[in-house]
């Protein structure tokens, strides 16, 4: 196995904690009905403000996708990385709705350009992909659910102000911490003898797991702080309790793969993430905070393999464009989390369109195998 390197893992976590943190800090925030009324002026903008995120990474995303080849030169990616903690705090800071959420559409395009960058650097780097993935997504989510913590106790302990001061801090923080450590390497040439798949979309089959997944974490982000009544520091100790079980899944998952193979380990994963859902929703349903996190915890250590295995695996497969396949996974898992997201605010409880997307990963798992398709192609 080759040695990971340090700078690519350094600039493959602050990238990726950078592209994932308006999305993981806010959920206590949500939860505190104060704070986002004197923000926007009226709790009808919340769902906009929530989910403008996200239409900002899509629309970033759609347009590098048309390229030829989805990477972030490190020429740029410092420039890109400012101009996000700026977007990013404008958003959260700015008492003008309109303000809070164009910013907020920015910081996610912006946030989708970091996002490339990480799957550029893991695509094209020499070490073995699924231990990369693993490495950097574990470290990641301990210090993005931390991160989220530090969020539920000042919304519940705090003013406004020091709200705003504390996260342009962190923000501040990750960005001098990129522009010293990140890997300043810029990525190497494309070796056209490596290629495997010319399909642009069978991609997006290979990596149907991911999506589902994604979704479904996306999902449980997006509602679990508006959508309860639990209080605001309990909220953000349950997305906490995620960073110490989420990495443990991308670290058993590499053992585990090698054990029992790929498909064996995939439904394993799943079925922890099912019984996740179960539990969760019972603490939903009673507005049980410690039955809640039970549940998250069990869906984040089925996600945490799920994800992954089937990324390492797609870039793995797919090495004419090997940044492809996790870019989307991610789009479309944002694009289903908004329309998801629509859907259960008239309908059902959101544990419940998470158990669909679990279920339907497990019939993938059982009736398909996408790497079967991958492998019949020549070279």
């Amino acid at each position: 196995m080759c040695k990971i390197s340090m700078p690519t893992i350094i600039s493959g976590v602050l990238a990726f904690v950078a592209s994932m943190l308006p999305i993981n800090y806010m959920p206590p925030l949500y939860a505190n009905n104060g704070f986002m009324l004197r923000l926007l002026g009226s709790s009808d903008l919340i769902n906009s403000y929530i989910y403008s995120y996200l239409l900002g990474f899509l629309i970033f995303g759609v347009l590098a996708l048309n390229g030829s080849r989805v990477f972030i030169s490190s020429k740029y990616d410092r420039h890109i990385y400012f101009f996000m903690v700026v977007a990013t705090f404008s958003s959260i800071s700015i008492p003008n709705p309109y303000i809070s959420i164009i910013s907020r559409v920015i910081s996610g395009a912006l946030g989708c350009a970091l996002y490339i960058r990480v799957y550029s650097l893991i695509s094209y780097s020499p070490e073995r992909k699924i231990h990369l993935v693993g490495k950097i997504i574990g470290i990641s989510s301990i210090i993005l659910e931390s991160l989220s913590l530090i969020s539920g106790v000042l919304s519940n302990y705090t003013s406004d102000t020091f709200i705003k001061f504390s996260y342009m801090f962190i923000l501040m923080t990750l960005f001098m911490f990129y522009i010293f450590y990140r890997d300043i390497d810029e990525l190497p040439p494309l070796d056209k003898s490596t290629y495997r798949v010319h399909n642009k979309y069978l991609s997006i089959i290979m990596v149907f797991p991911s999506i589902m997944a994604f979704t479904a974490f996306f999902i449980f982000l997006t509602n679990v702080g508006s959508s309860s009544k639990i209080p605001s520091f309990f909220i953000g100790l349950i997305v906490f309790s995620l960073a110490f079980v989420f990495p443990q899944g991308t670290f058993l998952s590499n053992k585990i793969v090698i054990k029992i193979g790929r498909k064996q380990s995939l439904m394993i994963f799943t079925i922890f993430s099912i019984l996740g859902v179960l539990i969760q929703t019972i603490g939903i349903r009673y507005s049980s905070w410690p039955l809640l996190m039970i549940g998250a915890c069990l869906v984040a250590l089925g996600n945490g393999g799920i994800i992954t295995i089937n990324s390492g695996d797609s870039m793995d497969s797919y090495r004419n464009d090997p940044a492809r396949p996790t870019l989307q996974y991610i789009l479309i898992s944002m694009l289903l989390t908004t329309i998801l997201g629509v859907i259960n605010r008239f309908t059902i409880c959101y544990s419940y369109i998470m158990l669909f997307l679990y279920i339907a990963i497990f019939i993938y798992i059982l009736f398909y195998d996408g790497r079967q398709k991958v492998n019949q192609l020549k070279y």
